[in-house]
């Protein structure tokens, strides 16, 4: 977008639509040339053009400034809540997300609607986040102190009738365990 910009400026005359979009044709081997509408729209976008990352520019579509920071504000978030090994989920993130457009101030008319389906998977395909299996819990563990546990455990058992010892996994009580899953 840049170089036709630039193009258009290098020329002593100011060239037609039709034909800077012959030119863009030829420069950029386009199988077909871009339409008027289109040539005409990226030179009165000129100035906003100018102020974009690259990254921005391989964009099919712009975002506007407070969508930037609001994805801005929550990955560093996201990055903060890692870093302690919490484990994020998809309502959690919404959670943040919403927390940091209140801290932005950003008007309920221009927040995205934070729903899992929508604004949750699109987020994550923007920045490359994924839920992954949490891991090394096993190896995590101190093995002596866990032998040790275990004889203490038993001899406390030791007073209780077997039909009334329970396994935490088998029953499924679960009572604040960590999230099997995260996303990152």
């Amino acid at each position: 977008m840049r170089a036709i910009c630039e193009h258009v400026r290098g020329q002593a005359v100011r060239p037609s639509l039709q034909a800077v979009a012959a030119w863009s044709q030829t420069a950029f081997k386009l199988p077909q040339p871009p339409s008027a509408s289109t040539i005409c729209r990226t030179l009165k976008k000129e100035r906003e053009l100018a102020g974009l990352s690259k990254e921005s520019l391989d964009r099919t579509r712009t975002q506007p400034e407070h969508v930037t920071a609001l994805d801005t504000m929550l990955l560093e978030t996201i990055m903060f809540f890692e870093t302690g090994n919490v484990a994020l989920t998809g309502r959690l993130v919404i959670w943040l997300g919403k927390h940091c457009a209140d801290e932005l101030r950003i008007p309920q008319a221009k927040r995205p609607k934070f729903t899992r389906g929508g604004w949750l998977r699109h987020f994550q395909a923007r920045h490359g986040i994924r839920c992954r299996r949490a891991h090394g819990e096993i190896g995590s563990v101190d093995m002596e102190a866990a032998r040790a546990g275990v004889v203490v455990l038993r001899k406390v058992l030791a007073a209780y009738n077997p039909t009334d010892v329970y396994n935490m996994d088998e029953a499924a009580f679960f009572y604040r365990a960590l999230a099997k899953r995260s996303l990152c």
